[in-house]
């Protein structure tokens, strides 16, 4: 697992950004949402995404 070094503003606006889809679709693609978050904001790197991904804190955030 790598180590996430987004912002936490950036971190913060991702779990927004996750949030919103699970309530606006229930079910959504990571990649997908990485393009709808990138066409919205200053574009993220694949491999940033994922590691933010892989070091969420589900226990913390339900979506």
């Amino acid at each position: 697992m790598s180590e996430c070094t987004l912002s936490k503003e950036t971190q913060d606006l991702l779990y927004r950004y996750f949030a919103a889809a699970a309530n606006l679709y229930g079910v959504i693609e990571i990649g997908k949402l990485l393009k709808i978050y990138n066409s919205q904001n200053e574009p993220l790197s694949k491999e940033n995404f994922l590691s933010f991904v892989e070091n969420m804190n589900f226990k913390v955030k339900h979506f």
